[in-house]
């Protein structure tokens, strides 16, 4: 089978890294692999593809000053996009992310080819316009499936399509024994990663931080990532007299070494989809605290069990719980021991067994309508 995978950009992004490993995935399973990507050619793929794969980066990606240029834009991404389709001749395309999705249905309309978009976020609060959300309402119905990471974004799409969407979680590697390289990390540590937006949460890690960092001298905070919110976070660092406690060292590409030497994980996002860290530093062994979100971490930790919940947006109840696990080094290895099943629970045999099975219907779906 030869399949065409598109997303916006092969950055650092939670959304990357899982069209990474499928692609990697399906490339040792000797499909024949394209990926194609709005990026230029000069932005090298962050995480590693097999040699299989064949990256077609279009130079799409860049910023429109106005609607006028950002209609120009995106009519030329449909036709770079339908011309790349074109070329490369494709059995199924699969799109990533709601903008590229739109792109993708638009650019294949007549072309008689099956198309799987899958949405990577909480779609009730999603970042792009609304102008894109009407067209992804509008096109969606075209594409041959959707597939969502939770049951809750599937309710919210199932008024937008004439075939319920399908539920496909993360695919969530292995973490890699062996020696583990040496970072900068003092320990003991709290670590967070994603990007430094509001959605992420990362002020009220700071803030529930703050508040126990008295009773732990000796521990710290580390935040990976980066992002627009970085000047405002700093200076909240600041403001809180953290500077000699908390390090924002930006991102981090091999993430199961810094996470083979974290003791605690926290996850304060506002938002999520199926978030890759957490279940990267669960999959390590690493006692874990999310936010309990409208979308994700419910389905991922069981609370109490393998990691804890706390209220969504509840600094005083994230503040109880990290300090309770910075105090207890005991609770801190039983939660983490049982949190490594994540990966079992999740693992990429089991997840891409599920695209798989998806692969199927919609190619056996095609063959039947040419009858």
């Amino acid at each position: 089978m030869k399949l065409d995978l598109v997303i916006s950009q092969l950055g650092p992004g939670g959304s990357e890294r899982v069209l990474t490993t499928m692609a990697n995935y399906w490339a040792r399973q000797s499909k024949s692999i394209d990926l194609i990507s709005f990026s230029d050619e000069t932005q090298v793929p962050f995480y590693s593809l097999d040699v299989g794969i064949r990256h077609i980066p279009l130079g799409l990606s860049e910023d429109s000053r106005n609607g006028i240029m950002g209609a120009v834009n995106n009519l030329r991404r449909i036709r770079r996009v339908r011309r790349a389709i074109r070329k490369t001749s494709p059995n199924l395309v699969i799109s990533f992310g709601d903008s590229t999705n739109a792109v993708v249905l638009l650019a294949t309309m007549g072309l008689k080819l099956p198309v799987i978009v899958s949405e990577r976020a909480d779609p009730r609060l999603l970042a792009s316009g609304r102008l894109w959300r009407a067209m992804c309402r509008i096109v969606y119905p075209f594409a041959a499936r959707l597939v969502v990471q939770t049951p809750e974004a599937a309710q919210y799409y199932r008024v937008w399509q004439f075939r319920p969407p399908v539920v496909i979680p993360n695919p969530v590697p292995r973490a890699p024994n062996g020696p583990k390289a040496h970072t900068t990390l003092r320990r003991p540590t709290v670590v967070g990663i994603g990007r430094l937006t509001r959605e992420k949460g990362f002020d009220l890690l700071l803030e529930a931080f703050g508040r126990v960092s008295g009773r732990h001298q000796n521990w710290t905070l580390v935040i990976f990532g980066d992002g627009p919110m970085r000047p405002f976070l700093e200076a909240r660092v600041k403001s809180l007299g953290l500077n000699d406690r908390v390090w924002m060292p930006g991102f981090v590409k091999d993430i199961y070494t810094v996470l083979g030497q974290t003791d605690l994980f926290v996850l304060p996002s506002r938002s999520e989809g199926f978030p890759n860290a957490l279940c990267e530093a669960m999959a390590c062994g690493v006692a874990s605290i999310a936010m309990d979100c409208p979308s994700g971490p419910r389905h991922i930790v069981r609370s109490g069990l393998d990691g804890l919940l706390v209220p969504e947006g509840d600094i005083s109840s994230l503040a109880k719980a990290m300090d309770w696990l910075m105090s207890d080094e005991e609770a801190r290895r039983l939660i983490g021991g049982r949190a490594s099943t994540v990966s079992e629970r999740f693992s990429v045999s089991k997840v891409m067994g599920m695209w798989e099975d998806l692969l199927k219907e919609v190619m056996k779906r095609k063959g039947n309508s040419k009858q």
